[in-house]
């Protein structure tokens, strides 16, 4: 039964090419204990699934037959392939995605198709055809990829850039939404909103997931990379947000004082020792710049690591050889407590 349409389906058409549904006919199920489609009091309900779609699944399985003419549109194989995905029909899918890949003569309907269906076989192909053709991309085409908005402006991301990054934007696409119940980001008419991001922040990040494109340099600034370090953990890109952290890192790579004040902004804690150390052992004593940048109340607790250094057994070392080879961490640790965990 799909919806309220009941479909007499001879067992075999569905269990040779399903191992779930050989299981769904051995459930026992209504007085007698007759397995689950053994008749039209005891259906096997598929829930979730509409009639056309269903309809073309059939369709496809019986294409063999003379008086039956197997699917012939996208729209038709898309049906096809999703429900063969579903049930693990692996035969069935493998056919269904090469019927689509021959109607799929326009590179976009193939990168929205391998966006819509997870075909990541086709992307690199896909994309490489619409970046090497002369002409721009029409509104069509762009709804057709997706769109976005932060701040009321539109911006236009493929699909596959933001869900092979993302489980939250996967999320985000598969919600209904409009009168149509078309998904978010399918239209300009109902784009995906991204409250509380800047337009600034979000072109930061699209720099940096398309920072392999020939014609595109990734972000080179601290400023920028924080901002991609934001809303990738915001919106949990792993891959991106352990690069942003590296590539953060290095660029503050000479100003522990710098290093220590993202770990603070950036909730940061695996930074936080080495930076006071960094910051415990120059020669240089604390300054305005550094209350600035870290707040009064760190520079108190580094003047507290760098004073407790001085009057301890360490002051030999200090004398001899400076600060520079006194491991401050246990200093460290006492005088900032759970402040390193935050």
């Amino acid at each position: 039964q799909v919806e309220d349409t009941l479909f007499c389906v001879p067992r075999f058409v569905l269990e040779q090419s399903s191992d779930i549904f050989r299981d769904m006919f051995g459930l026992p199920s209504g007085q007698n204990n007759n397995g689950e489609g053994a008749s039209n009091k005891a259906p096997i309900i598929l829930d979730g699934i509409k009639v056309w779609d269903f309809k073309q699944l059939l369709r496809a399985l019986y294409a063999a037959k003379p008086d039956q003419s197997e699917p012939g549109t996208i729209d038709e194989w898309t049906a096809v392939y999703k429900l063969s995905q579903r049930w693990e029909m692996v035969a069935l899918t493998k056919y269904a995605k090469e019927r689509l890949g021959d109607l799929a003569e326009d590179p976009v309907e193939k990168a929205g198709l391998a966006q819509d269906l997870f075909i990541f076989d086709w992307k690199v192909a896909a994309f490489q055809e619409i970046v090497r053709r002369a002409e721009p991309l029409s509104m069509r085409e762009v709804e057709r990829l997706g769109i976005h908005t932060v701040e009321n402006k539109l911006f236009r991301v493929p699909r596959v850039v933001l869900q092979e990054s993302s489980d939250v934007f996967c999320d985000m696409f598969s919600l209904p939404s409009g009168p149509n119940n078309g998904g978010e980001g399918e239209s300009s008419k109902d784009p995906i909103v991204l409250d509380g991001v800047t337009v600034w922040d979000f072109k930061q990040l699209l720099r940096a997931l398309h920072a392999e494109d020939p014609n595109q340099s990734e972000p080179n600034t601290i400023e920028a990379w924080v901002a991609v370090y934001k809303l990738s953990q915001r919106w949990e890109m792993t891959a991106l947000s352990n690069y942003a952290k590296e590539k953060l890192w290095n660029l503050a790579a000479e100003d522990p004082v710098e290093r220590a004040g993202l770990a603070q902004d950036l909730n940061i804690p695996d930074w936080k020792i080495p930076s006071f150390q960094d910051i415990a052992r120059r020669k240089e004593p604390l300054s305005m710049r550094d209350v600035e940048r870290l707040g009064v109340q760190t520079v108190l607790k580094l003047a507290q690591v760098r004073e407790c250094a001085f009057s301890s057994n360490s002051t030999r070392c200090w004398k001899r050889t400076g600060a520079s080879q006194i491991d401050f961490t246990s200093m460290i640790q006492e005088a900032f407590g759970d402040d390193l965990k935050e």
